[in-house]
């Protein structure tokens, strides 16, 4: 055991994942004043395994405010299956981030998949996430029905931050949306096969993941 002296940092995260639960740690960082910390905490909950996703029935406005808050829409959609946790695939890189580096999963925020997870949509099996909860290989069957769907993302799981409707919360022409394209098992083709619309063109649907 290493004992940490005053004015020493700490950071205290999730090593690896439990089978069957998510972890997340409550003021995991910090600096050592004068006293014990006793402040961390460590929260688990069950979750899928696998877990399912779909395409939205209906198309979403780019400006909800934030990616984060594109979930309400996840909750409320015609397809939503009634029961279970859903997040919608779409980044910011503020309220949501999936990797600041190509494919690696480092910086991120409330990500939507998680790590060495297997997801299924209506027709089965799509793959099953590498350890930084992110699909990096060509998917076994298809993503979802082809289709237009807002994402945020770069080819290589990282925020396009030019594409994202000015962070999500504008409808205006002035700015632009990057989305994916569903009919596909390639990566670069689910996170961002389209070239990105004006934000004024039309609502588009979203990849809704259950937690």
């Amino acid at each position: 055991m290493n004992i940490l002296t005053n004015g020493s940092s700490y950071l205290v995260k999730v090593s690896s994942q439990p089978a069957g639960f998510l972890c997340t740690v409550t003021n995991g960082e910090g600096i050592v004043k004068n006293s014990d910390v006793t402040s961390v905490s460590v929260s688990c909950v069950p979750t899928c395994n696998p877990c399912n996703l779909f395409l939205t029935l209906s198309g979403y406005p780019p400006n909800p405010g934030s990616a984060k808050n594109f979930d309400t829409s996840c909750m409320a959609d015609g397809y939503y299956p009634g029961t279970g946790n859903y997040k919608a695939m779409v980044v910011d890189g503020v309220t949501r981030n999936a990797s600041n580096t190509a494919n690696v999963g480092d910086g991120q925020i409330d990500w939507v998949f998680a790590p060495n997870r297997t997801y299924r949509q209506s027709e089965g099996d799509i793959s099953t996430t590498n350890s930084a909860g992110l699909f990096v290989t060509a998917l076994t069957i298809r993503f979802s029905v082809n289709s237009k769907y807002w994402t945020g993302l770069n080819t290589n799981w990282t925020t396009n931050t030019s594409n994202t409707c000015d962070l999500w919360r504008n409808a205006t022409g002035s700015f632009t949306g990057v989305m994916g394209q569903g009919n596909s098992t390639l990566i670069a083709d689910i996170t961002a096969g389209w070239t990105p619309d004006p934000c004024n063109l039309s609502n588009q649907q979203l990849i809704c993941v259950e937690q």
